[in-house]
């Protein structure tokens, strides 16, 4: 009797976490749906702004201090990780990728700026000189709540704090596949600008093309450089325009890693409540088994007794 109270307790206990699982599952469906569309939905903007910049002399680009090596020992670590955990393996992999960058450097000459708690601690652990640390950046994030961020990066490059400047993030794939990546940000150069064009379109899907883009048999780089084949005459003048321009667009940059790794989080955490739920009911059914075995057992037992009692009266 003992043993069948003991698996009721269990199914009880497996069944209430189901419950609770299901539950951050449906909420995390929700959020992912809307951090997706969210992403997705500035990667045409992205691409446009991107071009803009593509547009100008790529001579007075590369003048600019954004552009230029800045003589630095320091090193900085931007890392994006999420606030709360239940998400798989979306934390592990991006402190995996900032571990790896790490090993054959000096963690004295690592300016660390952090994006959520896993990151924090992760700075703490490994005792980084954590110069910045952001939380409870939200589900949804704005420009203006990421603007802050961007321009701690360019005033601590700007002052030479550090040499260049390296992102660990998750990129959003898909619902299923999210890829941590980790990438030089600073100082910026004309790979970077195009790496930023072909990872913020996707695929396949809704947001496949900007809708300005018109050529299904052309590749990524065909699509772009044939919006490059103009004159353009700028006013008052590009290199004004650079100055104003570039640091924006570094603030999109930045912007967009946070919203593709908010889409990532959400769909993370959405699948490995899934999971979880599955598990828990196949759990379920193998207790359900067991306790009706186990209830079996104890009736057959009971009736036996019942028997040989008999028989020992008569």
């Amino acid at each position: 009797m003992a043993n069948l109270i003991k698996i009721k307790q269990s199914i009880s206990s497996v069944r209430n976490t189901q419950q609770i699982t299901k539950a951050m599952e449906a909420v995390s469906a929700v959020k992912m749906r809307k951090s997706q569309q969210i992403a997705l939905g500035s990667r045409p903007y992205s691409v446009e702004v991107f071009q803009l910049l593509q547009n100008l002399k790529f001579t007075e680009i590369n003048e600019h201090w954004l552009f230029q090596e800045i003589s630095s020992p320091n090193t900085g670590l931007l890392l994006v990780t999420s606030d709360k955990s239940l998400c798989g393996g979306y934390n592990s992999n991006v402190l995996k990728k900032a571990e790896n960058f790490l090993k054959d450097k000096d963690a004295e000459k690592i300016q660390a700026i952090a994006v959520g708690k896993k990151a924090i601690n992760f700075c703490q652990r490994r005792n980084l000189n954590l110069t910045a640390k952001f939380t409870d950046f939200g589900d949804f994030t704005e420009v203006q709540e990421t603007s802050p961020l961007a321009k701690i990066i360019m005033n601590n490059f700007q002052k030479g704090e550090y040499q260049e400047l390296w992102v660990s993030y998750t990129n959003f794939v898909s619902t299923m596949v999210q890829e941590a990546v980790i990438r030089k940000i600073l100082p910026i150069d004309l790979n970077f600008i195009q790496e930023i064009i072909k990872g913020i379109l996707p695929k396949t899907g809704k947001y496949s093309q900007p809708e300005s883009v018109d050529s299904e048999n052309n590749s990524i780089d065909e699509k772009f450089s044939d919006k490059l084949n103009h004159n353009y005459l700028f006013e008052p003048s590009s290199s004004e325009i650079l100055d104003s321009l570039i640091p924006v667009l570094f603030q999109t940059a930045i912007h967009h890693i946070i919203l593709e790794s908010n889409a990532s989080e959400h769909s993370a955490r959405r699948v490995a409540m899934k999971n979880a739920s599955d598990n828990a009911e196949k759990f379920l059914k193998e207790l359900t088994l067991t306790y009706n075995k186990a209830r079996q057992a104890a009736i057959t037992t009971e009736i036996t007794e019942i028997i040989s009692g008999k028989e020992a009266m008569s």
